[in-house]
């Protein structure tokens, strides 16, 4: 593959095959040290969401089965649809995690809905085994979309919420994007180059990243639009009530 271009179907094949290959001749005890870390992991965000729904919030989350069983539910689904979400043909894990943070903002507040999607984007992350630039736009979607939610007084301020965080996560994707990418600017043709490494082209870099994020910006809007219509759905399930 050629360095600064997108990759093609093909190449993409042969990574896939790559890591297939690498997969089957890991050994045991390769295996076995990588599901303890990731259980390790999952575990201390586990203890680290119900630590603070015990002590701070409200224990009765835990107490009663029944909205415990809704409230896990809520999470792995998000993780779960998100994971599926993410093949290459689609990459909208945004939107069940917008989803889920706009559900979890109504019914469970905005601090306890700010930790527990911070820890369904990182293990989604993990899932998906993606870097620094992945995990800060899913943080910064699901956290925008939380702290700027409120009170609901019209399906109006849903779409005002989700323009403002899509524009927010639109932001974000490009900056981080470009502190995390490796560029260099091409020299001129009078110019002498003897480098070592030549990364990706700033205009190409930039190019993919403004396509990344109209993209995120795009999900996280028809998240918020089909939330206005899953807001009675909500209400019932959870017994909430907004002010519509």
């Amino acid at each position: 593959a050629a360095a600064g271009m997108p990759l093609t179907e093909s190449e993409l094949a042969l990574l896939r095959n790559e890591w297939e290959i690498m997969s089957d001749n890991m050994y045991l005890s390769d295996m076995v040290v990588r599901f303890f870390s990731y259980a390790g992991m999952l575990t201390a965000l586990y203890l680290l969401c119900g630590s603070y729904i015990f002590f701070v919030d409200d224990r009765e989350l835990l107490q009663d089965r029944w909205k415990l069983g809704k409230l896990l539910a809520l999470m792995v689904g998000a993780i779960v649809l998100g994971y599926i979400a993410a093949r290459d043909e689609w990459r909208g894990e945004l939107i069940p995690l917008v989803l889920a943070s706009i559900i979890a903002a109504v019914v469970y507040g905005r601090e306890l809905a700010l930790l527990l999607m911070a820890a369904a984007s990182l293990s989604l992350s993990l899932f998906l085994g993606d870097g620094l630039p992945e995990l800060v736009m899913l943080a910064a979607a699901c956290t925008s979309c939380t702290l700027l939610l409120g009170r609901i007084r019209s399906r109006t301020h849903l779409l005002y919420v989700g323009a403002s965080s899509a524009v927010i996560t639109m932001l974000t994707v490009v900056g981080v994007g470009i502190v995390a990418s490796q560029t260099l600017t091409l020299p001129g043709p009078d110019e002498v180059s003897d480098l070592v490494f030549k990364g990706a082209e700033f205009e190409t870099v930039l190019e993919s990243l403004f396509k990344n994020a109209g993209w995120a910006g795009f999900c996280i809007l028809v998240s918020s639009t089909a939330m206005t219509g899953l807001l009675p759905l909500v209400e019932k399930s959870f017994g909430v009530q907004t002010d519509l």
